[in-house]
């Protein structure tokens, strides 16, 4: 029946295969009704899923990176060794701690991408997605918002969490007496290091960016001179 309609259980069963190492097995395994070691399905399924990363290298119009490929690149945890047995991803540190549930989740909006930075937020309202907190022109993603955005508050944050950023000492830029600052230049094996730097105080720094960029009135906020 499964040569004849696609429609069939068969033949939808059999294109569930698509895609894994061992397709003709297991398809030929459905035909003879042979058991399929599900040891075997199991791994050739976690490849499949795993192909989905490794092969989301594009880039969108503009030279801006897609959510998967900045998550993939940015963000995500090397794989587990591929086996039957075990999870297949490392779990993020900070969902173990007691962070409480606020830092928690805007640990993760961030590391998610589901912000309200100009990338984002330019989606749906239909302005740029150029900072609009700096003279930068750059693209308001989370790249700038840790390293390269000159803003005082943002300097002022980075100060007070300098030891989170005393490797990327490079092309840092001093803009007070303070010692507040931001950097000229960063690259996307800088952004990568930060969130591989699973340290107490690195979640505290981004749950704080969040809050600063949750706020409505943004310009009416750093009039104020705030400083963290």
């Amino acid at each position: 029946m499964s040569s004849i309609s696609k429609k069939c259980w068969a033949s939808e069963f059999m294109t569930a295969f698509q895609g894994l190492d061992r397709r003709n097995c297991f398809i030929q395994n459905v035909y003879s009704r042979q058991p399929i070691g599900i040891k075997d399905f199991v791994v050739d399924l976690r490849n499949r899923h795993r192909s989905v990363w490794l092969s989301e290298d594009q880039v969108e119009h503009g030279g801006q990176l897609s959510k998967l490929t900045k998550y993939h690149n940015w963000v995500a945890l090397p794989f587990r060794h591929n086996s039957a047995y075990g999870r297949p991803l490392h779990t993020p540190r900070y969902l173990y701690l007691d962070l409480g549930r606020h830092m928690q989740r805007n640990i993760a909006c961030f590391r998610l991408h589901a912000h309200k930075l100009r990338v984002e937020t330019s989606l749906w309202h239909g302005h740029t997605p150029h900072c609009d907190l700096c003279s930068s022109e750059q693209l308001q993603d989370e790249r700038h918002a840790i390293f390269l955005c000159s803003c005082t508050f943002l300097c002022c944050l980075r100060r007070k969490y300098a030891y989170l950023f005393y490797d990327f000492s490079a092309h840092r830029i001093v803009i007070n007496e303070e010692g507040s600052f931001y950097f000229s230049h960063a690259g996307s094996e800088d952004v990568i290091c930060f969130f591989q730097y699973q340290d107490n105080g690195n979640y505290r720094f981004i749950s704080e960016l969040m809050d600063f960029f949750q706020r409505t009135e943004q310009p009416n906020y750093l009039a104020k001179g705030y400083v963290p």
